[in-house]
């Protein structure tokens, strides 16, 4: 059954439809004022690719020049630490000595989407408090918020 939307929801979001319509074969029916208008349909029937034609894929794609791949037999493993992780060390729900026995002198990296909920994180608390104290107390509270 098609997804009924409105002609401005079609057009604010016309990229998005076209990919669900193309890669998973939705049906939609644009509405002007309650009235159907038209219907959006995929052109061709979705094709879907089996495990082994995936496979045979992957297969083809050229693989990475040799200075790449000595490169990155080269490079530095670390540890990426997750959001969680350091929220129960602010909690002080993680021992955290106890996590870096072991890993002390290893190198250490968060992720964007890390940083990206951090300083969420923070411009929620900041806020919640409406404060400037709270504010300037946020800044410099990880190295990714400097």
């Amino acid at each position: 059954m098609p997804t009924k939307v409105s002609a401005t929801e079609a057009v604010r979001t016309f990229s998005d439809l076209l990919n669900r319509i193309r890669y998973r074969g939705e049906e939609f029916v644009v509405e002007r004022a309650g009235e159907p208008v038209c219907r959006m349909t995929p052109a061709a029937p979705a094709r879907r690719l089996s495990l082994r034609e995936l496979a045979s894929l992957l297969r083809e794609i050229p693989g990475a020049d040799e200075d790449y791949a000595s490169g990155v037999r080269r490079a530095a493993v670390g540890t990426l630490i997750d959001s969680s992780v350091l929220i129960a060390a602010e909690r002080r729900t993680l021992d955290l000595d106890a996590a870096m026995v072991g890993h002390a002198d290893e190198p250490v990296a968060i992720a964007a989407i890390t940083a990206s909920e951090l300083l969420h994180g923070v411009h929620r608390a900041v806020t919640a408090t409406s404060g400037s104290a709270g504010r300037a107390s946020s800044r410099g509270c990880w190295p990714c918020c400097q």
